[in-house]
């Protein structure tokens, strides 16, 4: 048997960076010369298995601190209302419409704990339309894709509209 560093991903293989036993023949007849991959080193075995060790770690460390924020108690939440500016009218009527995307990059620029996950790990969902300034319960879910399958977490998340102008007189 070959040990193989993939290059590429290769179905019912492995996937690009995964280091792979595979028939003699095979890696010297196929993955090697179609270049998909090549003999693994010693030293890439070790960088292999570190770098999955500190994967593995952080997903856990994510969970873990996914599961302290959706443990968190509703008046803490209150507390840490994150602020979304926005351009409004002279009534406090929001110009366009307050997206997912707004309220996830406020959050994780505002919200300290959110600052460990991935755009991509995070979605919104808003329980109302939002056209006026003012504080606005959403719920937040965070989804973790492991190699064990995923988790889902959910807790509702404070967020306070202010218009623009406004944001700029209080920072002053």
């Amino acid at each position: 048997m070959a040990t193989v560093l993939l290059f590429a991903d290769a179905q019912g293989i492995g996937k690009k960076g995964d280091i792979v036993s595979v028939k003699d023949g095979y890696a010297s007849n196929f993955i090697i010369p179609k270049k998909l991959g090549r003999i693994a080193t010693g030293e890439d075995v070790k960088f292999y298995e570190t770098s999955k060790d500190e994967v593995k770690s952080k997903g856990t460390k994510k969970a873990s601190i996914a599961a302290k924020i959706a443990g968190m108690p509703q008046i803490s939440l209150v507390k840490l209302a994150v602020p979304v500016e926005v351009q409004t009218a002279s009534g406090g009527k929001v110009y366009g419409t307050i997206t997912d995307s707004m309220i996830i990059d406020s959050a994780i620029a505002n919200f300290p704990l959110l600052k460990n996950f991935d755009k991509s790990e995070l979605s919104v969902v808003l329980h109302q339309k939002i056209e006026n300034a003012g504080k606005y319960a959403v719920e937040v879910n965070i989804t973790l894709k492991e190699n064990n399958g995923v988790q889902k977490f959910k807790f509702s998340l404070y967020v306070d509209i202010v218009s623009i102008s406004e944001a700029k007189r209080k920072s002053k």
